[in-house]
């Protein structure tokens, strides 16, 4: 009795088993669909459809005026109204310095070179809008030289970043005037030894 009962249920189990792989519809509604997961594939093709739209480095490229040519003529003129030259040694606070999407590279510089009362010289032809949020530990001259090694790749001659204590001045260029050599120093390698 007790193996004929055991068949029965095996013959049940098998049974069951070929329905459900034959008829999966008698279990699984078809038609239903998957909230979580239809959820989920919408927000992966809108953040997708999202990323192609913003993909194209130009939206964070601004052109501006290039005034490399009168660059050593203002920090001439800026050493001359400076009351208080730094000190050669000067490198600013080390904090963090915050860099919020949608703010310029330039401007964001500007506003912490103004809170350390400096000034800052960006004589290149571009500027970058900041795409995502980040944030650099250190120095205002050890943040200028990580954005000049950022912005770098993208200009066919190096860029160099430069401190000049006696026009209280921070410099972003790609030139390699005298002037520079003579009254500032190179945020990182000395352009005049490469």
């Amino acid at each position: 009795m007790k193996i004929l009962l055991q068949l029965l249920v095996g013959i049940l189990v098998i049974g069951l088993v070929f329905l459900l792989i034959t008829k999966p519809e008698l279990l699984f509604d078809p038609t239903k669909k998957n909230a979580a997961a239809e959820g989920f594939s919408r927000f992966y093709s809108d953040y997708r459809t999202s990323l192609q739209k913003t993909r194209d480095a130009s939206d964070f490229i601004i052109t501006i005026p290039d005034t490399s040519d009168e660059l050593v003529l203002r920090l001439r003129r800026r050493e001359l109204q400076v009351a208080a030259p730094a000190a050669a040694t000067w490198r600013g606070q080390k904090i963090r310095r915050r860099f919020e999407a949608g703010k310029t590279i330039k401007q964001v510089l500007q506003d912490y070179a103004d809170q350390e009362q400096m000034q800052l010289f960006w004589a290149l032809p571009r500027d970058y809008v900041v795409k995502e949020y980040f944030v650099t530990n250190g120095s205002l001259v050890e943040a200028l030289q990580e954005m000049t090694v950022t912005i770098s790749p993208d200009f066919k001659q190096p860029i160099f970043g430069f401190f000049c204590p006696n026009a209280r001045a921070l410099v972003v260029t790609y030139l390699t005037d005298p002037f520079f050599q003579q009254n500032c120093v190179a945020t990182g390698p000395n352009p005049y030894q490469l």
